[in-house]
């Protein structure tokens, strides 16, 4: 039962909910296709991207993601399978038209991994509410529209505050909170232009407003970690940046941590911040920790910081820079301090299994919250800086230069290390 050729819808253009994890994943499935000795077939548009690079896919159809394309490849390739689920909301919403079509069934072409079923009623914001409820999962109360007027109903029913949910839309496109009739109509109005659906939710707001990943191995660490990736002007947990506002603190928002930072600063309670932003309070307590030793290290002249102290600030997450500022030195300077006290990070593995067995993995970050490197490097490497988090302008196609330069280095028998975030 195992087809000989497949196809593989790939990630296309980039978009908000829709980036470079999707290049990832279709990259995966390429290579894991390869090793079971099955024939792959791409289809991308996008030709700044891992996937559609040589030596990967066994073909490469630089076309659009629409089911007129794609029907034409698979008249063409005729593969035994295909694989939906590796090119974000586009291929989703292509592989759901072609099965309503009737393609699929045509052409003999078996679609692999997750059922299409399953990605209609997921997909499908009131269906998949239903499901929900059938294995008795506990969510919010709500209800579909397909009208501005529908929409407005609904949100009578279940009572303001609301979040509107367009099914079928890219990274959640036209969906968003509203408090009262005007801004659910404004939102609706948009949310319709981009879906024939519109879930309404009793809104349950206090939840997130994006991501970030860091590791570290203390919370404080990664915490302060994350917020550096996000903006490089920004020094870690800074409680100057804001100035304390009641109402900030309630709306979740890329901006609010600071916000809190400023709170801390100023003698709010964690009590007090949990009725304010119903964040858990062991989060608010870590980050309390934070601005406590910021405020501590404010009282100590730069010739007075000590070893111990230095390693308290690092294993919390304080840059160089962030200590300089609290104790009115230059970032150099501390790190002269710090060095000349021989404190340096440890090199530490990511573990990818939980710890269930040895994990011998090439993920690597650093931390002061060890004792012991987890592997050394006695050879000559050569060092390549990454692409960093995306943005317009700076996109897959510098994550896509820098494996290539990674390639081309391993040919020439290079060592590498790769450094990203």
């Amino acid at each position: 039962n195992v087809p000989n050729k497949v196809l593989i819808i790939g990630s296309g253009g980039l978009s908000i909910g829709q980036a470079g994890e999707f290049d990832y994943s279709g990259s995966q499935a390429i290579k894991a296709l390869h090793e079971e000795n099955i024939q792959t077939v791409l289809i991308n548009p996008n030709i700044a991207t891992v996937q559609t690079s040589k030596g990967l896919a066994d073909k490469v159809y630089f076309l659009p993601l629409v089911p007129e394309y794609v029907e034409q490849v698979i008249r063409a390739e005729r593969p035994g399978g295909v694989l939906l689920t590796f090119g974000g909301q586009t291929g989703l919403n292509c592989g759901v038209e072609l099965e309503r079509a009737g393609v699929f069934k045509k052409y003999g072409v078996k679609i692999l991994g997750t059922p299409i079923q399953a990605i209609i009623d997921t997909e499908d914001r009131k269906v998949f509410s239903e499901r929900i409820a059938q294995i008795g999962e506990k969510v919010a109360p709500s209800m579909a529209a397909y009208s501005v007027q529908e929409a407005l109903d609904a949100a009578e029913k279940l009572g303001y505050p609301v979040m509107a949910r367009a099914a079928f839309s890219l990274g959640g496109l036209g969906s968003g909170f509203a408090d009262n009739k005007e801004e659910l109509k404004s939102l609706a109005q948009q949310a319709l232009a981009h879906s024939n659906q519109l879930i309404i939710d009793k809104s349950l707001k206090g939840k997130s407003v994006g991501e970030v990943m860091a590791i570290g191995r203390k919370f404080e660490e990664a915490f302060q970690k994350a917020l550096r990736m996000v903006d490089e002007s920004v020094i870690g947990f800074d409680p100057y940046l804001k100035e304390v506002d009641d109402e900030e603190l309630k709306e979740p928002t890329d901006k609010r941590m600071f916000v809190l930072a400023a709170a801390l600063r100023n003698n709010y309670t964690v009590d007090q911040l949990y009725e304010l932003t119903k964040i858990d309070r062991w989060f608010l307590q870590k980050m309390k920790n934070i601005v406590d030793y910021n405020t501590s290290l404010e009282r100590i002249a730069p010739t007075n910081l000590t070893k111990e102290i230095l390693k308290c600030a690092k294993q919390i997450g304080f840059s160089d820079k962030q200590i300089a500022v609290a104790v009115k030195s230059t970032e150099l300077a501390i790190r002269k301090q710090r060095k000349d006290f021989n404190l340096t990070p440890f090199v530490k593995q990511i573990d990818t299994v939980a710890a269930e067995w040895p994990a011998s993995t090439n993920y690597l970050y650093l931390t002061y919250n060890a004792t012991s490197h987890d592997l050394t490097f006695s050879e000559e490497h050569t060092m390549v800086i990454g692409s960093g988090v995306y943005r317009i302008g700076s996109s897959v196609e510098f994550d896509w230069c820098a494996v290539g330069c990674l390639r081309e280095l391993r040919k020439l028998n290079k060592k590498t290390i790769m450094v990203n975030y």
